[in-house]
């Protein structure tokens, strides 16, 4: 038992740096982002061994040992390894060119199945859009989203500088008041990159190493608004997590081996879950009453999208035509033109990470809602000390969430 216990970490973990370096020679890399197709988004054990594979048949029979080699272990670090084993598993499977169930390989890279959103809720969503910026601005965004862009959009590089670098130190300030401790800061370039095709990335090098970023470019379509949602849910969410969680692997309280993230396992729809809950404690940095209502607008632009993507990568995903789902998807989505909102769903058929994790963000706000509404403020940051340290299944999250509300319960009944 004890050389398995030791066999599947470093079984595991020679694997997926394998799988990485197989995919990024023969799919080759992205000059701006970790590779699209690459294994390995963030390396927090700073340990780099990888197995070297000839084909795609060599990397599915090496997860398929581990997978046998997973079965019967205990405890939750042999329950998170295989997990990942089995989502490396299905990924490998889908480059052979398998066509592989959608539910299927939703549940086993993201460790959930989504389910659509209500058309209430994305109504209820849409409704409140157009109201907020009536109040705000004397307009409905869905009346003139021109007027959205001219009224909301910011224009000058330096000046999205200068607002996302206030948005980290505020990120890690609103942090500090919740969490017990934080980790060493990472460093965020903020460049122009106008042909960049993102505007926020965090990953490590092979090594370990933080290399982050913001894309200051106006063509991403920054707000104020923005730049501190983006800022909280990059530096206070993904940042300060990774920066946490690499300590406890530091400290021997996680397995050297999950310290090796990527962007199709179930650790990366955790992570969602943690930056969700970092955007909704901007509103603590929001100073004044115009600023918190435009940061209400940016919050409810956020998860309508996510709403409706989630709902569409669903549905084209289970087969239905795609004019209806662009249709559909297209009439809630004032500020993005029809053959954007058709490509972005397209992906999700045809591109492996959109097609696992577009459901992430809509699903870690609902499931991270009820905790971050939670009034004792005690309960909420000593959940908050819990999740950022590591991760956890679905099942793990919400038992941590419903001990939360269970014992605000207690203490309000007292």
């Amino acid at each position: 038992m004890l050389m398995h216990e030791i066999d599947l970490p470093t079984g595991f973990m020679r694997a997926r740096q394998g799988f990485s370096e197989y995919v990024e020679t023969n799919y080759g890399a992205n000059p701006y982002i970790t590779d699209p197709h690459d294994m390995v988004d963030s390396n927090l054990s700073g340990i780099w061994l990888p197995k070297h594979f000839d084909t795609i048949e060599e990397v599915v029979e090496e997860y398929q040992r581990l997978q046998d080699l997973a079965k019967g272990q205990q405890g939750k670090d042999a329950q998170d390894l295989q997990a990942r084993v089995e989502a490396d598993l299905v990924r490998a499977r889908m480059f052979t060119g398998e066509e592989v169930d959608f539910y299927e390989y939703s549940e086993k890279t993201v460790g959930f199945i989504p389910v659509l959103a209500p058309i209430e809720q994305i109504d209820q969503l849409y409704g409140r859009l157009g109201d907020l910026t009536f109040v705000h601005k004397g307009f409905r965004i869905e009346s003139d989203p021109d007027r959205f862009r001219e009224e909301y959009r910011l224009t000058d590089s330096k000046q999205i500088n200068r607002r996302l670098g206030t948005g980290i130190h505020l990120s890690r300030m609103a942090l500090g008041r919740r969490l017990d401790h934080l980790p060493e800061p990472v460093e965020f370039a903020l460049q122009c990159l106008p042909d960049a095709p993102f505007s926020a990335h965090l990953e490590t090098t092979k090594h370990g190493r933080f290399t982050a970023g913001f894309n200051t470019s106006p063509a991403r379509g920054w707000t104020a608004a923005r730049t501190l949602l983006t800022a909280f849910h990059e530096n206070g969410g993904h940042a300060i997590h990774a920066g946490l969680t690499q300590e406890e692997i530091d400290k021997g309280n996680i397995n050297l081996a999950l310290g090796l993230t990527n962007m199709t396992s179930p650790e990366t729809a955790y992570a969602e879950v943690i930056a969700s809950a970092a955007e909704l404690l901007a509103v603590e940095a929001t100073g004044t009453e115009e600023a918190r209502l435009a940061l209400e607008i940016q919050l409810v632009l956020e998860e309508l999208k996510n709403a409706v993507f989630n709902n569409a990568n669903i549905r084209i995903n289970l087969g239905h035509p795609e004019k209806e789902v662009v249709d559909e998807a297209a009439q809630y989505l004032p500020l993005m033109d029809r053959e954007t909102v058709r490509s972005d769903i397209l992906s999700g058929l045809h591109h492996p990470i959109p097609r696992a994790n577009t459901s992430t963000y809509y699903a870690a706000r609902e499931l991270i809602r009820p905790l971050m509404a939670i009034k004792d403020q005690d309960v909420l940051n000593g959940s908050l000390n819990i999740l950022y340290r590591g991760f956890f299944s679905r099942g793990e999250t919400e038992a941590i969430i419903t001990r939360a509300l269970e014992d605000c319960a207690s203490s309000a009944n007292s």
